[in-house]
C-alpha cells in the first residue's frame, strides 16, 4: 500500500499531494483519504472515498466531501489500483533488478569458466 502525506486547506476542502506518482496514471487509481485524529484506537480513523479534480504539473489535486476535518489534522492519502492490486514500490523493484543482474553475471561467469 502506498501512503503519502498531503496538505489540507480547510476553506477549500482541497488536498494537495506533496509527492509525485509519475509511475502510475492517477486516473486509474481509486483514492481513499484516511484521517488520523491522533487517537491511537484504530476505530477512530475515518475513511473517505474521493475523486481527482485536476492533474497539475507538480501536484495532484483532489477534493472530497468534508466530514468535519480540521485544518491541523494529520491526513494520509492511500492510493490503490481499481482492481485492488497495490502498486509495486520503486525501491523493491530496483532491488530485484540488482539481484537479477548479479545472478546473471554469476551465471555467465560460471558458464564460461567450465
Amino acid at each position: 500500500m502506498e501512503c503519502i502525506y498531503i496538505e489540507y486547506q480547510g476553506e477549500t476542502k482541497t488536498l494537495y499531494i506533496k509527492n509525485k506518482f509519475e509511475d502510475y496514471k492517477i486516473s486509474k487509481l481509486r483514492m481513499c483519504v484516511r484521517l488520523l485524529t491522533g487517537v491511537e484506537d484504530d476505530k477512530q480513523h475515518l475513511l473517505y472515498e474521493s475523486k481527482v479534480l485536476e492533474n497539475s504539473h507538480d501536484r495532484r489535486v483532489m477534493s472530497f466531501q468534508d466530514y468535519g476535518i480540521y485544518s491541523g489534522a494529520h491526513v494520509v492519502l492511500e492510493l490503490r489500483l481499481n482492481n485492488g492490486i497495490s502498486p509495486i514500490p520503486v525501491k523493491n523493484t530496483k532491488m530485484y533488478l540488482y539481484m537479477f543482474v548479479l545472478f546473471l553475471i554469476f551465471f555467465i561467469y560460471y558458464f564460461y569458466s567450465n
